[in-house]
């Protein structure tokens, strides 16, 4: 009996692989149940339809993936037009290009959503979506394996999708206002720390529920989360705890938060308040930047680049203008876990492997479904 070794974080599970049998009459796979009319002379089978839209795994996409592959084709960039433009032409030129990777990642991952339909915000994402965006090829091609992933047993989800999109969008209004010589005025303009930004929330459904999962995992790293009060846990923890965990309670109360408490402290932004605080605790960053906002730096931006800009990295690159392929692929569940070492939630092989090896695309992983997984990379292995 073979084993596939599943990995999620820190934590790998050897998992046996089951049997699974598929009908010769379709190409979707199928569960095999006994039926209970069996006789002592014949055996009959019931065949299920597996249920596709079951989540297999889920996975959190590293915020800084467009800028580091920008980092490559800008060093590029900066080579050929060192005798034809000024440092502050390069540079602008430079921004530019990075708005436009970071606008194309946007509208690759949004190509892999589905939605039952589209609300106010996501209808204004929609038509960013829909924009004619030019990048270098080289780019697009690794950009075209971000998204869900489909597979015939089940499909492998984008964490907290329209904030991850929508932080691909932040990016390009970053160095598109910097393109144009303008300023972002907001309240809650995220820092960007070496060139781009991450762990972004809204003050909305995604965001509460993000919040939420960074708390877990905080708390996590302390041992088991028990269902107490605060008053409780403040009692039962042995001092030295708190001496040297000073911010457990903190993030331990903010996750206690029902999620109208939370938009409403959110929207008060009170700095003595336990989410308030947990929020750097945690590592997350406030944005309050609008779609609408979004919507009409994109569009700028399309538009410069089409009219004034075009000739000038055509000579450089060979750009290309592509819709998104409307899936990612298998090599985003992997992730650094340190300098040179890496790894992944699955036992990749061929494309994959070296896709997430090169990119490192994630920055969390987990199996949620490990039958499913069993059965996904037994085919793969057979």
């Amino acid at each position: 009996m073979a084993d596939l070794s599943l990995s999620s974080g820190s934590i790998t599970s050897s998992i046996s692989r089951k049997t699974t049998l598929s009908s010769t009459h379709t190409t979707t796979p199928v569960q095999v149940k006994e039926s209970k009319t069996a006789n002592l002379t014949s055996i009959q089978f019931e065949y299920i339809p597996i249920d596709v839209t079951q989540t297999i795994a889920q996975f959190e996409l590293d915020d800084s993936l467009p800028f580091r592959l920008s980092k490559h084709v800008i060093k590029k960039l900066s080579s050929e037009f060192t005798n034809k433009y000024t440092y502050t032409q390069i540079q602008k030129l430079s921004d530019l290009l990075i708005a436009l990777v970071y606008i194309k990642t946007f509208k690759q991952i949004w190509s892999s959503f589905t939605f039952d339909y589209l609300t106010d915000e996501e209808a204004m994402l929609q038509e960013i979506s829909e924009l004619n965006i030019a990048v270098p090829e080289r780019i697009d091609v690794l950009l075209s394996g971000l998204g869900n992933i489909q597979t015939d047993y089940g499909t492998m989800k984008l964490m907290w999708p329209v904030t991850t999109a929508k932080t691909c969008l932040v990016h390009a209004l970053k160095y598109g206002s910097s393109y144009f010589g303008e300023k972002v005025f907001s309240r809650f303009f995220p820092p960007f720390e070496n060139g781009y930004t991450s762990k972004l929330i809204w003050c909305d459904d995604e965001g509460y529920e993000k919040f939420g999962a960074y708390c877990l995992r905080y708390l996590n790293r302390f041992g088991p989360i028990h269902n107490a009060s605060v008053d409780e846990m403040r009692n039962s923890i042995p001092q030295w705890f708190h001496d040297e965990n000073p911010d457990y309670l903190i993030v331990y109360l903010a996750n206690l938060t029902t999620k109208e408490e939370w938009f409403n402290k959110l929207n008060s932004y009170d700095l003595n308040d336990d989410v308030v605080r947990s929020l750097e605790i945690l590592g997350l960053q406030f944005c309050t930047i609008q779609s609408t906002t979004l919507t009409t730096t994109c569009t700028r931006l399309e538009v410069s680049y089409d009219k004034f800009e075009s000739i000038k990295f055509d000579n450089v690159f060979k750009m290309r203008r592509t819709k998104g392929t409307g899936k990612g692929c298998l090599g985003q569940l992997c992730q650094s876990i340190g300098k040179k070492s890496y790894s992944s939630a699955f036992p990749f092989t061929d494309s994959n492997r070296t896709y997430g090896y090169m990119l490192r695309p994630s920055v969390f992983y987990e199996v949620t479904n490990r039958d499913r997984a069993v059965m996904l990379f037994s085919e793969m292995v057979d």
